[in-house]
């Protein structure tokens, strides 16, 4: 598909009620991803909120794709971390807050460069197997780093592997790994009920009722600070 096709497709011709039930769809998921990227990425709640609402914003003044998403991603938020946390404590504080600050600026500055001199082309050398590699190495990665979470248990920061560890041997909170297989169910098999089901959203709705229903006291995020 050529570029500015992907950028710049045909506008509808007049407002329709589908807009409004796909606007809230969208917000009610991207609210808790937005929030779990930030936690990806070290850095407090409602950074993630900040990102996740205002790029695709401004990017609403220069164009519109039904194909390029704009804002955080899983895969951005675990390369934030993985740098800064060479730095830094991931400890929400005002120096890795400014160095994550730094570092997506860095970043844009050499995206537009590479933009302007054609080196994206670069992304078309490399590999199936190498670019199969990154993304199944960044999966496993998010999962481990999450695992303490699906299991209840609380961990101490000493290190992303050994956190795992010792959430593995730990007690675990049954209810905890229930609503983590409940999510991974509907999310998963989504796309066997319909390709339009919203296996997200239902996740989301399911995890919503549960804690109302049951009182759920497992660790939640809590009030998010504004910004």
């Amino acid at each position: 598909m050529d570029a500015r096709q992907a950028l710049n497709p045909a506008k509808p011709t007049k407002f329709s009620p589908y807009d409004i039930v796909a606007g809230i769809s969208v917000a009610l998921v991207v609210i808790p991803q937005s929030l779990a990227y930030a936690e990806l990425a070290g850095l407090p709640a409602y950074v993630g909120l900040f990102a996740a609402a205002i790029p695709p914003i401004l990017a609403a003044f220069f164009a519109s794709s039904p194909y390029l998403q704009t804002g955080p991603v899983a895969m951005t938020s675990l390369l934030t971390f993985g740098v800064l946390a060479q730095f830094s404590a991931p400890t929400a504080s005002v120096e890795y807050m400014k160095l994550a600050a730094l570092l997506a600026v860095m970043v844009g500055v050499i995206r537009i460069v590479l933009g302007l001199i054609g080196g994206g082309v670069v992304a078309y050398l490399m590999s199936k197997p190498v670019l199969a590699g990154f993304t199944s190495a960044a999966a496993i990665l998010i999962t481990v780093s999450q695992f303490p979470k699906i299991v209840g248990s609380i961990s101490d920061g000493r290190g992303l592997w050994q956190d795992a560890g010792s959430a593995l041997v730990g007690t675990w909170d049954w209810r905890s790994v229930g609503l983590s297989l409940v999510t991974v169910v509907l999310v998963l098999g989504a796309r066997y009920v319909h390709p339009l089901f919203p296996g997200v959203l239902a996740a989301m709705l399911v995890g919503l009722g549960y804690s109302l229903v049951t009182s759920y006291d497992g660790p939640v995020i809590g009030a998010v600070p504004a910004g």
